[in-house]
Order: structure tokens, then sequence, then C-alpha cells
């Protein structure tokens, strides 16, 4: 694991990685002291004898967001949130259709908690740009973007053949949602 060192460097320190992720159970922190000069793990309550030290790699961090940083996931029940990485190369007809040229090239990342500065930048891209000269208000163009984008992804969900079943069996995917 690298640590980012008065903000404005990264070092790996060896051993640190190797402490398990528990973010409602962390037991200590790392944390870099200029003075000394080195990476300092402290406990941050009592450790009984025998019991593992761990600490939380980020308390707010998705599944998604823990494994393409550190290359673990956790219990889905135990994940704070829910996110999704909307590569642009999947959706560029959308993309296209209401974003200038270069924000369809940009990653845009959905987040269960808030609206993700991606998003925020394509709405307001979206928002100042008439592709098609229809003098539509930006608020209705937002609205006409978000709704095919994300329906262009539920649509891929609906079809997916491990859903079958919750959406043949079980109660509509879409009222569900």
């Amino acid at each position: 694991r690298a640590f980012l060192l008065d903000g404005s460097r990264a070092t790996m320190v060896p051993v640190t990685d190797m402490f398990n992720h528990r973010p409602r159970d962390a037991s200590a922190r790392v944390r870099w002291d200029a003075e000394e000069e080195a990476m300092v793990v402290e406990a941050t309550r009592d450790i009984a004898q025998g019991e593992e030290v761990v600490y939380s790699y980020g308390d707010e961090l998705s599944n998604s967001n823990l494994f393409r940083t550190y290359g673990f996931t956790i219990p889905v029940v135990e994940a704070p949130c829910w996110t999704f990485l909307a590569l642009p190369a999947e959706a560029q007809g959308v993309l296209r259709r209401h974003l200038p040229a270069d924000a369809a090239r940009r990653v845009i990342e959905l987040d269960s908690r808030w609206v993700h500065p991606t998003l925020r930048t394509a709405i307001e891209a979206c928002r100042g740009l008439d592709l098609l000269g229809s003098g539509e208000a930006p608020e209705l163009r937002v609205r006409k973007f978000l709704d095919e984008f994300l329906g262009h992804w539920l649509e891929g969900y609906l079809q997916d053949p491990c859903l079958a079943e919750l959406t043949t069996n079980g109660p509509s995917l879409e009222r569900m949602l």
C-alpha cells in the first residue's frame, strides 16, 4: 500500500499493507510523523493480547473502489455504499448525443451517497451545450441526458441472464429501482 506524505508524495511502507481493513472496529491508525520522518502505527483503542491489529483503509470506500485501489473487497453487507464506473467506450452513442466531444471521452462515476464530481462535470457540460440546436431549456437537456445515460446501463442489467429469475419469479427489477 502506498501512503501520501505531506499531501504531495507517495511512499511504499512495507508491512503496513499486511494489516486487514476493518473500518467499523479498527484498532489502529497509520500516520506520518514528520519530526521522526517515519510512518507510525498507533493504537486507537485498547487491544487485547492475541487480538489482530486492524485499521481502516477508508471507511467510506465502496467495494469497487477498494478493489481498484487495494485489490480486495469486503462482504456486501459491510459495504458503506455502492459505486459504478461508467466507461465512455461502453456508452459513446449516448455521451456523444448529449455532451461535447471532450466530455464524452471521460469516465463518469456514480455513487449511491452523493453526486460524484465526474457526474457533476458531465451534467454541467450537458447544461451548457445545445448540440442539436433545439433551444430546449438546460434542465430538460440534463433530464434527457440522465434518462438516456442511466437507461443505457439499466437495459444491460434487465437483459442479464443472472437476473432472469429475479425479474421473472420475483418483484420487477424496475419497480425495485
